[in-house]
């Protein structure tokens, strides 16, 4: 849920989480394991992959919420990611700045909304 500059996001049964960064601290076991399990969502946790193959399980998974650093939201803007993203209701930043024009070059390509999560917010 959206109200003002609050942005809220409570994962369900159903979701399935795509995030790219590891589970080597302590808010990446939160954000990426332990709430979207604790919610019954699943998670699907990445492994160095192309570009192509990480679009690929997206679209074949079904992926409901996306998360990684603003650095790779720029190497896959390089493809057509529209398709991929089709079942994606939500798409997370974190870990780096997130600037206005990665913001809004995402909105455009994608058609999706992207935003910080906290992690990122204390960078800005």
């Amino acid at each position: 849920m959206r109200t003002g500059t609050e942005f809220r996001f409570i994962p369900t049964v159903g979701d399935v989480f795509y995030c790219t960064a590891h589970l080597s601290f302590s808010y990446g076991i939160a954000t990426e394991l332990c709430i979207p399990l604790m919610y019954g969502a699943a998670t699907i946790i990445a492994k160095k992959l192309s570009v192509i193959d990480t679009l690929n399980l997206i679209k074949d998974n079904n992926v409901t919420v996306f998360y990684t650093a603003p650095a790779f939201y720029r190497i896959i803007m390089q493809h057509d990611v529209r398709d991929y993203f089709n079942s994606v209701n939500i798409c997370f930043s974190g870990g780096d700045y997130l600037p206005e024009d990665l913001k809004a070059g995402w909105k455009e390509k994608s058609g999706k909304y992207l935003t910080n999560i906290i992690g990122a917010a204390e960078t800005q």
